[in-house]
């Protein structure tokens, strides 16, 4: 036995050589390569001689060859992984980005250029089929001792480089053209690592073979050191679009010109969404639609870039894509300042905003892809597409597994009988042979002959028992009589469509043998012809009703209400989806009188919904790309599965639900979960789309078609008429919630399921450094920057002053000494859950002084990565610079933020820095004043008199009731008065980030404090609740407690803690924890008052 193993691992691996050599020619060029040697035909141009001289050719044929020669060469190194298990894990890792790319085949050369010399790597592995396992060289070391270290590198460097792709080809068309130097030498690096892994693993293979092997007689190997010639390959394979994009750019000035120019940039996003396909799907389709926004590869369903990329234009101009604060935080305009448009440089000082009002949001999207550099987008990105890998590792898994030889298949032996010869089921051979039929038969044709088949075959069993003759081979068994029921013709429409996975009318020999190998184990053909003809459309019509359980659940007041401050949030997610579930899902045909045969099939129903929710919870339920979306739907159509993963998709919101009653969600969390639905939607639509054109093709009534495919699913995508919810099913939706939905409800719901983390509720903490691990070792440059830091941004547009203070405490970044990293968690309060200081040395000015460049990066859509460039002060204390996002772009910007930090201040003093006019106008009375002011202001703090106390609770009071306002008429779609929204600006300016932190919570959860807010002292008890770090390093008060505890504020505090914690349970649970450790006593504080929780009332 163990003989016969090798020998057949030894012809596999015979074959599969064969097979790749045939395919590979790394050392014989062809035509192009021919020409390099010297034969150059009379009727070449002398510039393609030229081009092939240098080695393009060879180039261009070993790119040309890739797709032949990836299938043979994964099947090779299975088989030498199978002799050395050690490499099993470069294998894998190698076998899951091809697959991946060739799902993806966007034909980009450059990206293909990586793939050839990933090829040209993986290819040395070969030579260890000659090696035994664990061969001992001369040196006492094993090949698997020797190269396992270097495989695990390998398997790292494969992933690292498909990530790198993937990127890269996500990119728009505009910042490929724009960024093509960055972008090309970033690929350029990974050929050449790539490179020289193959020659560690030449080296160490000939320790152990005793062969040398000359890599200078390679030319592949030869070539791809030349990195002109690789920058050269990269600039000549340019797609056709990009060479258009990139001559504009070229004739009128270059990047940094066009990038301040409105007009060319108006033109270059008009060009490029052209080139990106002119048209995109809509609700209302037209005969002659084009066909290719889907297209299945490798029998799934798989959408082009150009898709990605329109849906993504599509949804940032009506979708909820830019910078503009959520609503119910009108209180972001005050904190921020005026809006960091990085487009703002596009518009013309003679040009009105509303003329580029339709323009800005992609703008901005571009903007904001222009300013990341590939490194940064990259890593950015490595979270996706550790998703995809994730998921297409399964499914590579599950495919090894589910080969399952059901009882009865054929063996083939050979392949030249006939195409009837390589059917595998007998039954089907029986039907094929007997029709005479060759490689591909009607779709039509193939269901009528199989109800024909199964009805004569039942009639011939019939008769024979009758006569008591013999039984007809393979007779149908009693357990399946019910099946046979099933196919009446009717339904032989949904038949056809089972076995025609590509649409085409058509069935071939191959995909009649991918449907009958594909069923369950231990079902008839029968039983599965059954489930495709009837079982399909009752467990999705279950599906159907199971979903409109969990919209009536969500729309219950109750249920919205008890999700804490975010009840407006599930009110917008549920009318972001109701559109686009209602087109899904109420065209779909339900047949009740066959429900009852709904257990026949649930086994098969329930591992189809398993290993979609494996799927998605290896996505986590974020489906941020429509290719991410094709790999967890498997290989069929989206039709098939659409019901079940818009079922999962929205218990799992209602469970996101569920945990936001115990904390607060993150602004974006049902934001992106409404964005998960729409994509399915998008889906769907391209999916409808490409359906519409093949109909078209095949010169069919389109309308009748798609009326009738997947039991109507898709006829509202058609001109179909609007299907509306009637009295009578709505109240269905009650009954069906209870039913189908609170039976098998549970409650173990966590925080782990959340996106994005929650918020964090303490209020005023001890520490506001969010970092939790931290580098050792930090560069000289940057020691500078390490250490507590107070500063201001101050922000001048209209005549309209905003100031923001903040707190960073710089680290050591974790494995980098080239940064410093800070997590202030009092930063952007309740607009984000985390935010991201990075600092990094950014050379000496010209006057010989270091300058620092911070880029701010916040976990939530509504705000842009910040910027900021700052210049070293001579005292080493001080640092003062410019923010603005367009400083990550270089391009100039009419409003820039002044930001000033000082070492070891606090927010209290920062606030009192004079604005750049002020600065410019009189500079030593700027200063002067602002010395006074904040010594004034620290003096009084510590003393805390009276009247400071006075002025502080009038302040705290009408901010908190302006933030409150201001929530309540965003709410209602209502403007604020401008002297309101002044004195906000203005009382804003005033405002520490804790004290931000405290009063953004009251406007999220108004509900929570407005009795506290109906009562004048309650509210002044509320709002001064103080102490920590900001007590810490102001200095503000003696062991950071106060000395003055007015009588009035004493009695008002029980009454606020008892309308925040001592009512709701679930609601004050949070406020109740913090705030009691925090209470103000009215006895005089003791040597254990800081132990009790300090407070300063000033």
């Amino acid at each position: 036995m163990a003989l016969e193993r090798d020998d057949k691992r030894a012809q596999s691996l015979v074959d599969a050589q064969h097979a790749l050599d045939g395919a590979m020619r790394l050392g014989r060029p062809s035509r192009a390569g021919e020409l390099e040697k010297g034969a150059v035909d009379a009727i070449n141009a002398a510039g393609k001689a030229n081009e092939s001289s240098d080695g393009m050719g060879i180039l261009l044929d070993g790119v040309h060859s890739l797709v032949e020669s990836l299938p043979p060469l994964v099947r090779a190194l299975d088989t030498v992984a199978q002799i050395h298990p050690f490499l099993a894990i470069a294998v894998g890792a190698f076998k899951v980005v091809v697959e991946l790319e060739a799902k993806r085949r966007d034909n980009d050369k450059k990206v293909n250029l990586l793939f050839l010399e990933m090829r040209n790597m993986m290819g040395a592995l070969l030579q260890l089929q000659d090696v035994r396992a664990e061969h001992v060289a001369p040196d006492g070391l094993s090949i698997g001792a020797r190269l396992a270290d270097v495989v695990k590198k390998t398997a790292d460097d494969i992933k690292t480089c498909a990530n790198a792709c993937d990127a890269y080809a996500r990119k728009r068309l505009l910042v490929k053209v724009f960024k093509a130097p960055s972008w090309d030498g970033t690929l350029q690096e990974y050929i050449q690592l790539f490179s020289d892994r193959k020659g560690e693993f030449c080296f160490a293979i000939a320790v152990h073979t005793g062969v040398g092997l000359d890599r200078a007689n390679d030319t592949l190997d030869v070539l791809v050191t030349k990195v002109d010639l690789i920058l050269k390959f990269f600039e000549k394979t340019m797609s056709d679009e990009q060479r258009a994009l990139a001559e504009v750019v070229r004739q009128a000035g270059g990047a940094q010109a066009v990038l301040a120019n409105a007009d060319v940039m108006r033109a270059l996003l008009i060009k490029e969404q052209q080139f990106e396909c002119p048209e995109s799907p809509n609700p209302e389709y037209r005969a002659g639609v084009g066909v290719g926004w889907s297209r299945p590869v490798g029998g799934g369903l798989y959408f082009t870039r150009a898709a990605e990329n329109q849906r993504a234009r599509r949804r940032t101009r009506t979708g909820r894509e830019g910078y503009e604060p959520r609503r119910g935080y009108a209180y972001a305009e005050d904190y921020y300042g005026a809006r960091e448009d990085d487009y703002r440089e596009t518009r013309r000082a003679d040009e009105s905003e509303s003329a580029l009002e339709q323009a800005d949001p992609d703008l901005r999207r571009l903007m904001r892809d222009l300013a990341d550099e590939p490194a940064v987008a990259i890593r950015r990105n490595l979270v996706s597409f550790e998703r995809k890998f994730r998921i297409q590792q399964r499914e590579i898994v599950h495919e090894m597994t589910r080969v399952v030889v059901h009882e009865g298949d054929r063996v083939i032996n050979s392949v030249l009988a006939g195409p009837h010869e390589r059917i595998v089921d007998p039954d089907m051979y029986e039907i094929w042979k007997d029709m005479r039929w060759r490689g591909i038969v009607k779709a039509r044709h193939l269901a009528l002959a199989i109800h024909d088949y199964y009805s004569q075959k039942l009639d011939d069993q019939r008769r024979a028992e009758a006569q008591k003759t013999a039984a007809p081979l393979r007779p149908i068994g009693q357990d399946d009589l019910w099946a046979l029921e099933c196919l009446d013709l009717m339904r032989l429409q949904r038949i056809t469509e089972a076995f025609d996975s590509d649409v085409s009318g058509f069935v071939t020999v191959q995909e009649v043998n991918a449907f009958t190998t594909s069923r369950p184990k231990g079902w008839s053909l029968l039983h599965w012809l059954a489930y495709w003809a009837v079982g399909w459309q009752v467990a999705m019509a279950a599906y159907r009703r199971k979903i409109r359980a969990l919209l009536a659940r969500m729309r219950v007041p109750a249920f919205r209400a008890s999700v804490r401050g975010r009840e407006s949030a599930v009110q917008r997610y549920l009318e972001d989806i109701a559109d686009p579930l209602g087109s899904m899902t109420r065209p779909f045909r339900e047949e009740p009188e066959r429900l009852f045969l709904a257990e026949r099939f649930g086994a098969y129903v329930q591992q189809e919904e398993d290993r979609l929710r494996e799927g998605l919870e290896t996505a986590r339920y974020d489906l941020d790309a429509l290719d991410t979306l094709a790999l967890v739907n498997g290989p069929r159509g989206l039709e098939r599965n659409l019901f079940v993963i818009l079922y999962l998709i929205l218990r799992r919101h209602c469970d996101v639900m569920k945990v936001g009653r115990r904390v607060i969600l993150h602004p974006d969390e049902l934001a992106d979960a409404s964005a998960v639905v729409r994509l399915v939607k998008d889906a769907f639509d391209y999916r409808a789309a490409d359906l519409v054109g093949l109909f078209t093709q095949r010169r069919l009534m389109v309308d009748l078609e798609v009326s009738d495919y997947a039991s109507g699913m898709m006829a509202q995508t058609y001109g179909g008429p609007p299907i509306n919810y009637g009295a009578d099913e709505a109240a269905e939706l009650v009954v069906v919630a209870v039913d189908d939905v609170n039976s098998s409800w549970t409650n173990d719901c966590t925080e782990a399921i959340l996106k994005y983390p929650p918020h964090f509720e303490e209020f005023y903490p001890q520490n506001e450094d969010g970092i939790m691990n931290e580098g050792r070792e930090v560069d000289e440059e940057l020691q500078p920057l390490l250490g507590h830091w107070a500063g201001v941004q101050i922000t001048e547009d209209n005549g309209i002053v905003h100031r923001r203070t903040f707190t960073f405490d710089f680290h050591p970044a974790p494995g980098d000494p080239s940064k410093v990293i800070a997590a202030p968690l009092l930063s952007a309060p309740w607009m984000c859950t985390r935010a991201t200081v990075t600092g990094t040395f950014g050379g000496l000015d010209e006057k010989g002084r270091s300058t620092y460049a911070l880029v701010d990066v916040y976990n939530t859509s509504a705000l842009p990565d910040g910027h900021t460039r700052l210049t070293l002060g001579e005292d080493r204390t001080t640092f003062m610079g410019e923010r603005d996002a367009t400083l990550a772009t270089d391009t100039p910007s009419s409003v820039r933020a002044h930001v000033v930090m000082k070492k070891e201040s606090s927010p209290d003093i920062m606030q009192f820095y004079p604005q750049p006019s002020k600065l410019q106008a009189n500079k030593a009375a700027a200063l002067w004043r602002f010395a006074i002011s904040a010594t004034l202001h620290d003096v009084r703090r510590r003393h805390l008199s009276w009247g400071f106390l006075l002025e502080r609770r009038g302040r705290k009071r009408r901010l908190a009731s302006l933030l409150l306002a201001a929530a309540s008429f965003e709410l209602d779609g209502e403007e604020m008065d401008p002297d309101d929204r002044a004195e906000r600006a203005r009382l804003a300016s005033e405002t520490t980030p804790a004290d931000w932190h405290f009063f953004a919570w009251a406007a999220i959860e108004s509900n929570r404090v407005q009795e506290g807010f109906e009562d004048g002292e309650a509210v002044l008890a509320l709002l001064r609740v103080r102490g920590g770090s900001e007590a810490r390093r102001g200095g503000r008060t003696n062991s950071g407690r106060c000395s003055v505890r007015p009588r009035e504020v004493c009695e008002a505090a029980p009454r606020v803690w008892g309308s925040l914690a001592g009512e709701d349970e679930d609601g004050g649970v949070g406020v109740k924890r913090v705030l009691e450790g925090e209470r103000p006593g009215c006895e005089e504080a003791g040597e254990d008052g800081a132990a009790r929780g300090s407070c300063c009332f000033g």
